[in-house]
């Protein structure tokens, strides 16, 4: 090399090869398992949300086995790997500790650990997960205390902890390059693309079905593949954020690579844009216009899902991204791309005709309905906040909100909250003030990163990375406040990958730069290697487990089970097939199923014995109709009671069918299985308290019962179901508060429910006990005292004056503005016998709104009793003028004008 002609450029190159050792290519092999696991995960990022957002468990066997193949082709690239030390980004620190908090939560605990981690868990453990001894069985086991109130739930969210903690390991490997990060935006950005337009035109020709084709079995308002707006909203913001990061790596690149032109700032404003934006437009490319209308497209998607939520971040986002850059960069000329660009998003959604929409959206939180929606969201944090202080120091368990604020819940449960829709207050209740504070320690980790990339990056690719972290962040941040977007498996999986970048470019630069960094920090190979066996290892159980949770929903059975659908043969071969996949599996979702099965089971064997009894022919459809709906577990109660009342041995005889002992025996016990695992399960305990009392086990029914309210004590529908037990088990003082409660919280169910205690009480012959239902059984509710004065109780009696004298003293505290008011005091007193009273009121509210119909009317009949036809015509006239097309009215008004023709009539 020392001679001249050597001292070449190309010599240097040969030379260098020809020093290269021969054999296998270890730096080729590496980029081709790089490239595998690049593909692999970016398919998976392009796939998640198309398949109904991966909820379910098929989906996300199928997302944990691309990351387990990604992360083998990592270790095989890693063991090739010339360089010595890998970039493993130190949030991903905080995201192992939440996985931590989650094991730790469904590990058995007790003793010293148990003092000092366990909260009100103990006591509710020790009460709701251990079952009653009976005298059919010995099911009394002690349950193991727990931290999480719900293990499965739990263990739910730790799976999806895994898999986002593989996926940011993943995503900061392979787009950690100007050219791999090119590929992750286009990718998100065309897939956040696709979302919004399917979207858009799904929504402009819905019918009521996803895909059109796919039934919403659990209702919802969807958007593109999603079933929730929100979430899809959620997902769209961090396609939206990697548009725009893909927007400036566009716009950075410059046709002409000579100096920029120099714009004057001497010269009016419009002209220093106008020129910067012919200067713009001069050197657009087709990529570049392409990047500008992937941002209209999905910023309109995001627009177009109504989410107030996702909006205002969309807003806040916005502007706050715009100063970090300003602040951090200085712009120039800004807004030649954000002017044009904002306009095109207006109106493309205004084009669209969804602006009207979105505004009526914000409007209507003024409207009674959506207030109520709200009003019923706050109550719901402020009914839960005491357990923050009542669960120890690591909260309920990650997935139990819906559990935990049934517990404390005081408004009517008219909607069950499985999410606290507030991620902050989820983070809260369920991990504690350890869980919250690496939930925000993670947010500002995140934030640092990102605005240290916006300061310190000159490249593109660098500037770009920290304004994708900037919007993206502040976008979820203020979602997070209204909405529940990450336990949506698509979303965790996007925002992981996307912060996984943004964390591997932090980290890079930092090593890069010369001064001292604690993000400088990187991981020898040999370590790396280490952790992907155990990060391998917890996907590979998470992939066998969420593969086995498939196959046991694959074998739920319908919602509502019937003869037709589930016959005798197929539910024996579900309940074997359960079983086997419980056999080495604790899941409450099977044991609650399982239970459901051998339940149905015996109303099958239930089924056969009644049309046997009753001889009713296969072909008498409403016959078999009725006899299906007596094998119901409430009416196997009702038909043990009315044997009851005929003879003890009737009764027995029943009680003792091998149908009803044998399978709501073994239903029982899968149903206390469930609640050794998720103790705070309600419906479960009521369940199992109408099979001990088929079961003839009357005291555990009723501690099977009462357990069941305790834990939901707003829930109606529980309390009429433990309200109509005891009343058809005659026991009407246990069922006086439970039926109070349920009325006060369910107005409409007064007819049933009065009907079902008139007929319990009127089976053995025996007057009704008026004053029980009167002071013990209804509640507080003048409008329905009223109206069991007038309907069920003797006319004249002197319970009726009781119940109409404290109706009118109910109705005296009352505001006066509540137009019922008047109205009802006017028919207390004509039940009263005081008419002029009664005239009186009417006319007050008829006064106060003219309007009213049924005041009128009750004032017409009022006067027409007492003859009084001249005024009884004028309001009938008046009546008929509001609604001259009611012929009740037209028939009302004539038969008064008749009465009084013949009154005017001079006596012959």
């Amino acid at each position: 090399m020392n001679s001249p002609d050597k001292m070449t450029l190309q010599a240097t190159v040969d030379q260098d090869g020809a020093n290269r050792p021969t054999g296998i290519d270890r730096g080729s092999w590496s980029e081709c398992f790089a490239w595998f696991a690049r593909i692999l995960i970016l398919l998976t990022l392009v796939a998640a949300p198309w398949m109904i957002g991966s909820v379910q468990s098929w989906s996300q066997f199928w997302i944990s086995s691309t990351i387990l193949i990604a992360l083998a082709f990592w270790w095989f690239e890693t063991a090739l790997e010339s360089r010595s030390a890998q970039i493993i980004p130190y949030i991903s620190g905080l995201l192992f500790l939440g996985i931590l908090i989650g094991l730790f939560q469904i590990l058995p605990i007790s003793g010293m650990a148990g003092d000092i981690f366990l909260g009100r868990q103990a006591d509710l453990y020790e009460r709701f997960a251990t079952s009653i001894p009976t005298a059919s069985d010995s099911l009394g086991t002690a349950s193991e205390q727990r931290i999480s109130l719900n293990t499965n739930g739990t263990w739910h969210h730790v799976r999806l902890l895994v898999l986002a903690f593989s996926a940011m390991l993943l995503s900061c490997r392979y787009f950690r390059t100007p050219r791999d990060l090119t590929i992750f935006l286009a990718a998100m950005t065309a897939n956040g693309v696709a979302i919004s337009i399917f979207g858009l035109i799904q929504k402009l020709t819905w019918n009521g079905k996803l895909f059109w084709h796919i039934e919403l079995q659990h209702g919802g308002s969807p958007f593109g593949p999603f079933v929730n707006r929100n979430n899809a909203a959620g997902y769209l913001l961090i396609c939206l954020a990697c548009s725009i990061g893909l927007m400036y790596l566009a716009i950075s690149f410059r046709r002409n690579q000579g100096p920029m032109p120099i714009v004057s700032k001497e010269i009016p404003f419009w002209r220093q844009f106008s020129q910067q934006l012919l200067y713009f437009i001069s050197e657009l490319t087709a990529v570049k216009l392409a990047t500008l209308i992937a941002i209209v497209f999905i910023a309109a998607g995001v627009l177009a899902t109504e989410s107030r939520g996702a909006i205002l971040g969309l807003l806040v986002a916005t502007l706050l991204s715009i100063l970090s850059y300003g602040v951090a960069k200085r712009p120039k000329n800004l807004t030649v791309v954000l002017v044009p660009l904002t306009a095109a998003i207006i109106a493309l959604t205004v084009w669209l005709g969804f602006n009207e929409e979105i505004m009526k959206r914000f409007e209507s939180i003024d409207s009674t309905q959506q207030a109520t929606k709200w009003n019923a969201r706050v109550q719901t944090w402020a009914d839960t906040w005491p357990s923050v202080f009542e669960m120890g120091k690591l909260g309920s368990g990650l997935g139990t909100y819906e559990t935990v604020s049934r517990l404390y819940r005081t408004d009517s449960e008219n909607r069950v909250f499985e999410y606290a829709e507030n991620q902050y207050f989820q983070a809260l209740i369920e991990a504690g003030w350890p869980g919250l504070i690496i939930y925000l320690l993670a947010w500002a980790m995140a934030f640092h990163y990102s605005y240290f990339l916006l300061r310190i990056g000159q490249s593109p690719a660098t500037v770009s990375v920290g304004i994708v972290g900037v919007f993206l962040l502040w976008s979820q941040a203020v979602a997070s406040f209204l909405d529940f977007g990450f336990y949506i498996p698509a979303n965790t999986l996007a925002m992981a990958c996307t912060i996984g970048v943004v964390a591997c470019f932090a980290h890079s630069i930092a090593h890069r730069l010369k001064q001292q960094s604690w993000l400088r920090g990187q991981f020898p190979n040999q370590l790396v290697q280490v952790m992907l066996v155990v990060v391998f290892a917890a996907t590979t159980l998470v992939s066998l487990d969420l593969n086995r949770k498939s196959r046991i929903d694959d074998l739920r059975a319908a919602k509502v089970l019937t003869r037709e659908n589930m016959d005798l043969e197929a539910v024996n071969e579900r309940i074997a097939a359960n079983s086997r996949l419980v056999a080495n599996s604790r899941s409450v979702a099977a044991y609650n199923e399982l239970g459901r099965l051998w339940i149905h089971r015996a109303q099958l064997g239930l089924f056969d014995y009644y049309q046997q009894q009753f001889r009713v022919d296969d072909s008498e459809t409403e016959k078999m109709d009725q006899l299906w709906n007596r094998t119901m577990l409430l009416n196997v109660q009702q038909r043990s009671e009315f044997l009851k009342s005929q003879s003890t041995l009737s009764q027995n005889a029943f009680r003792n069918l091998d149908t009803l002992q044998t399978n709501l025996t073994r239903a029982k016990s899968w149903y206390a299985a469930s609640l050794r695992l998720s103790p705070l399960q309600p419906e479960v305990q009521v369940v199992l308290g109408q099979i001990a009392g088929i079961l003839a086990d009357i005291d555990a029914a009723s501690d099977y019962l009462e357990r069941g309210i305790e834990l939901a004590p707003s829930n109606a529908n529980l309390l009429r179901q433990v309200a109509v037990y005891y009343l058809q088990a005659n026991e009407f003082e246990q069922a006086a508060p439970h039926l109070k409660r349920s009325l006060e919280l369910a107005p409409g169910d007064f007819k049933l429910l009065m009907s079902v205690v008139d007929q319990q009480m009127n089976r053995e012959g025996v007057e009704p006990d008026y004053e029980l239902i009167l002071e013990k059984m209804l509640p507080n509710d003048p409008r329905m005292i009223y109206s069991f004065a007038t309907e069920y109780v003797p006319d004249l009696s002197d319970i009726q004056k009781t119940a109409l004298e404290k109706a009118e003293v109910l109705l005296e505290d009352v505001s006066q503005s509540e137009l019922f008011v008047r109205v009802l005091m006017g028919k207390i007193k004509l039940a009263m016998g005081d008419i002029d009273a009664a005239i009186d009121y009417f006319k007050a509210a008829i006064t106060n709104n003219p309007t009213d119909q049924e005041a009128r009317r009750q004032l017409i009949e009022v006067l027409e009793s007492q003859e009084r036809y001249v005024e009884a015509l004028e309001h009938a006239d008046e009546l008929y003028r509001s609604n001259g097309k009611n012929r009740v009215f037209l028939q009302m008004r004539d038969r008064i004008q008749s009465k009084l023709d013949l009154q005017r009539q001079p006596e012959q």
